[in-house]
């Protein structure tokens, strides 16, 4: 069973995730990249939009969880070299149908056919 949100959680995840904790988790960012502080204030200035908080993911190797509402996970993750999670796994190769077809004896491809013809035949 969930707990319900209390007021105090809801303060801290609503400070976690404010435009201003962001703000900071990108100074503090930028700081240890050791950034000029004209590119500090470039990213700092204006309103913090979608897409500037995008663009600044593909510049720099940041978790968005970590710099979004401070999940230490996401920071971790960018210590390890990760940023973005785990790495998707290469999807297997299929094998070409032609070359696989090509492999198959007489009888085979006979069956083949049957079974072929057999689902082609309209349902009744």
């Amino acid at each position: 069973m969930k707990r319900p949100m209390t007021l105090q959680r809801r303060k801290f995840l609503s400070a976690a995730a404010g435009a201003d904790a962001v703000r900071g988790r990108m100074c503090v960012f930028l700081n240890e990249r050791k950034a000029t502080e004209a590119e500090i204030n470039g990213w700092l200035k204006g309103k913090l939009t979608t897409s500037r908080i995008h663009d600044f993911g593909e510049k720099y190797p940041v978790s968005y969880d970590w710099l979004l509402c401070g999940d230490l996970k996401g920071l971790l993750r960018m210590k390890n070299g990760n940023p973005h999670g785990a790495p998707s796994p290469v999807p297997q190769q299929k094998p070409d149908l032609q070359k696989l077809l090509d492999t198959f004896s007489p009888p085979q491809m006979a069956a083949v056919a049957q079974l072929l013809e057999a689902l082609n035949q309209p349902s009744t």
